[in-house]
């Protein structure tokens, strides 16, 4: 009985630790193909040789604070530089927070060029002292570039790593060669080399992408300053379709780059499960209420596999007893005992990992409903109830200062959660468990409220219904015989 549990201890914090792990950067970085890096750009902006020690890293433009301006477009506000002539920084309406990609439009050579501006309609338009256009054309989420010299350099975006750990892990640079796949690779991966021939382009965050649409690219990465990536154009066309938006599958399908949107390994059954949440808003025109039927409609689909663990349980609880007597008479005799276990096990139809089985088969969806939750940016700024903003922890109570251990917020959710599996703890420890068995039960409860507490709240809310549905089964269950469970 001993070895069954360590067994299950390890295999429970595995899944824990594997859960916390695999979901922040579930798919691995792409294995990059040899790509050819024998390019002839600027000294002053680039210098590599297929070495780190050789990379010069990109010099962010100083600008006056007299030189800058912001303007407001059907989708984008913005903020422009007149010195060099380019977008500084911008954000996406509704959402509000400013963009990780920044200095679009910018040409190395002319920044420190001062420029007049104007906007027209959805046009930003700059005008050099030598009276040549640069125009930014704003549709939708589409923004068209014209650059004021077909073949200058132009840097396509700087992409700034994000400050905030959780929309850090989710920063990706991404790119495809024709004929190919996309691949990925984690943005502060990203190394200096020159991508040839490339059909898509681009990089993305927790909730938005900038990407160039389908074409036939030539890409310079640089390392940027202070932390990022610069992508810079080597001899544009006359335009540049660049999309800079939300990640959401309606907007992206428009302009063919759907491919962009991925939750990970089981993007297939993500896009089920996103699809499901966006069909329990449309009802209910609430996010909060639409993830709680979420999580109840989830709960149901496994209700079987979760009564079949609970009568796994029950019945190797029944025979403790049983199993105790075996270790008082083979105590001295391990290999013995074990297979006597066994046979009892098997005399009474039990399978001691048929509790543990069931949770395995429910893995794959809660990877995909992790990765659906974190980057629904329909989600970011939505209330519910007491949550200010769903993508954010609960925050219930705010201090002025932060105390130990809980930070400057008190999120009463996962302090909930660490109720409620306490509770099953109590609920399927047996009576005759040691007292070694008890206080592994309430440390793995402990674990729970650790593992969430930072969580944001949509994710929290889902497992809080979660565990109060299996909670309230557990009561009902916890009294009854193990044959009349199931």
């Amino acid at each position: 009985m001993e070895k069954r549990l360590i067994f299950a201890i390890a295999l429970s914090f595995l899944f824990l630790w594997g859960y916390n792990r695999i979901v922040q950067r579930f798919v691995p970085p792409a294995q990059l193909s040899a790509i050819s890096s024998n390019a002839t750009t600027s000294q002053k902006e680039i210098s590599f040789s297929g070495s780190e020690k050789n990379e010069v890293v990109a010099a962010e433009p100083i600008i006056p604070e007299t030189s800058l301006g912001v303007a407001e477009f059907e989708n984008h506000f913005v903020t422009y530089s007149r010195q060099g002539g380019y977008i500084v920084k911008m954000s996406i309406k509704p959402y509000g927070d400013e963009l990780t990609f920044q200095n679009i439009g910018l040409i190395p050579s002319q920044a420190d060029v001062e420029y007049t501006s104007q906007v027209i309609g959805n046009r930003l338009i700059f005008t050099s002292p030598s009276n040549n256009i640069k125009e930014f054309l704003f549709n939708k989420y589409v923004i068209t570039i014209k650059p004021e010299a077909e073949k200058a350099e132009t840097v396509l975006f700087c992409n700034r790593l994000s400050r905030i750990g959780l929309d850090k892990q989710y920063q990706e640079f991404f790119f495809r060669p024709k004929n190919e796949y996309l691949k990925r690779m984690p943005l502060e991966k990203a190394a200096p080399r020159m991508y040839s021939a490339q059909e898509v382009i681009g990089a993305r965050d927790r909730y938005f992408t900038a990407v160039l649409l389908k074409g036939d690219y030539t890409i310079i990465t640089q390392k940027n300053l202070p932390d990022g990536i610069r992508l810079l154009m080597a001899a544009p066309s006359s335009e540049i379709n660049l999309y800079v938006g939300p990640q959401r599958t309606e907007d992206l399908k428009v302009v063919g780059l759907q491919e962009v949107m991925n939750y990970g390994f089981f993007h297939w059954l993500g896009a089920i499960l996103v699809n499901l949440l966006f069909f329990f808003h449309k009802i209910t025109q609430s996010w909060g209420i639409a993830i709680i039927l979420l999580a109840g409609t989830t709960y149901l689909a496994f209700y079987k596999l979760t009564a079949q663990s609970t009568l796994a349980m029950k019945k190797v609880q029944a025979v403790q007893p049983l199993v105790e007597e075996l270790k008082k008479k083979y105590k001295d005799d391990m290999q013995k005992l074990n297979k006597e276990i066994m046979l009892l096990y098997r005399e009474q139809k039990i399978n001691p990992m048929g509790g543990c089985l069931p949770m395995l088969v429910q893995f794959p969806v809660f990877i995909a409903l992790y990765q659906v939750l974190l980057r629904t940016c329909e989600i970011k700024g939505a209330q519910f109830l007491w949550i200010k903003d769903l993508s954010l922890p609960d925050r219930l109570i705010t201090f002025s200062t932060s105390l130990p251990l809980i930070g400057q917020h008190i999120n009463i959710l996962p302090l909930v959660i660490t109720v409620f599996a306490l509770l099953q703890q109590k609920l399927s420890i047996p009576a005759t468990a040691s007292s070694e068995q008890k206080m592994m039960a309430w440390f793995f409860g402990l674990m729970m409220g650790v593992i969430f507490y930072n969580f944001p709240a949509c994710l929290v809310l889902y497992w809080f219904v979660q565990n109060a549905l299996s909670l309230a089964y557990q009561i009902r269950v916890s009294q009854k015989p193990a044959e009349k469970l199931v």
